[in-house]
């Protein structure tokens, strides 16, 4: 049979330290819960300037291309081919700065002899 201490066979001190340890654990809840939060709101405004970041690569080299949102990250209504044509109607340029994936650049070339 094992033995199980009732709270009578424990010494006082002990007795303290234990109630102090669950109390501490039930006043810190909340505090935990908002060290959490806090992390997550803290993580997710860094990916956004890291993001807005990326999006001004182009802009410092001087190439044109089209204005990078974030509503424009993973749309799959239109097909590449159509964004391309969209592309190519609204810059005639010979190079038009593009993001991949909203945070890769990539260079489109229409002119291969520049």
């Amino acid at each position: 049979m094992e033995f199980i201490p009732s709270l009578q066979d424990i010494p006082e001190l002990s007795k303290d330290l234990l109630k102090s340890a669950v109390f501490y654990a039930k006043d810190n809840a909340p505090r935990k819960t908002y060290i959490v939060l806090a992390s997550f709101c803290g993580a997710a405004f860094l990916g956004y300037i890291w993001v807005k970041q990326k999006w001004k690569y182009w802009e410092r080299k001087d190439v044109p291309g089209p204005t990078p949102s974030f509503k424009d990250i993973g749309n799959t209504r239109s097909t590449f081919r159509d964004h391309g044509t969209q592309l190519g109607n609204d810059y005639p340029m010979d190079a038009v700065g593009i993001y991949i994936f909203g945070v890769t650049p990539a260079l489109v070339i229409r002119d291969p002899i520049i």
